[in-house]
């Protein structure tokens, strides 16, 4: 009998069907971690932080819906005196793992302005990410690194000269944001 001569793709089945294999029963191993790491996301329900940026600062107050899911509200205002942000926003967080790293959305009132030029008032979209890490006790003190970028959609107006005379409105105008920020804070 003649024997077909296997193929390069045929050659790379064999290893890539064995790492799949390994990595598929790493993963149902490593799911009692994360089943540790469910008990302690929401050790406390109330996390409480302040939030310092480079160049502004906030508040916000988290309130913990089981171990993947939480609801809040911030708020935060950055000052440079060139770039000017305002906004409240009601949040949802989401802990894929049950633990410290989040992926979120808040949504709320929001004002902008911009090279002492233009000003905006709408209502902003902000997706953030970052990690709430504890740095104490499990619940206790702890530190949030994050980022999150308000998107505005508002009405808006654009200035001229000294005073700001007002030169030209805009209706449905976009405007985006990047806060990189530094929570600190405690639970209870």
């Amino acid at each position: 009998m003649n024997k077909a001569k296997p193929t390069n793709r045929a050659r790379l089945a064999l290893p890539l069907q064995s790492i799949l294999f390994i990595l598929l029963i790493g993963g149902i191993g490593g799911q009692t971690s994360f089943a540790e790491e469910e008990r302690t996301a929401n050790v406390r329900n109330n996390w409480v932080s302040g939030e310092v940026s480079l160049i502004g600062l906030g508040v916000r107050y988290e309130r913990m819906l089981g171990s993947h899911f939480s609801l809040g509200v911030n708020a935060y205002g950055n000052l440079s005196g060139i770039w000017n942000d305002l906004g409240i926003d009601a949040s949802a967080r989401l802990y894929p793992w049950g633990k410290t790293f989040f992926t979120g959305v808040g949504v709320g009132p929001h004002f902008s302005t911009g090279f002492m030029s233009w000003a905006l008032l709408g209502v902003a979209i902000t997706p953030e990410f970052g990690w709430k890490i504890d740095v104490s006790d499990e619940g206790g003190f702890y530190l949030q690194p994050g980022i999150k970028m308000p998107i505005t959609y508002g009405n808006g107006a654009e200035y001229s000269g000294f005073l700001g005379s007002e030169e030209e409105k805009c209706t449905g105008c976009f405007s985006g944001g990047l806060v990189i920020y530094l929570g600190i804070g405690g639970a209870f």
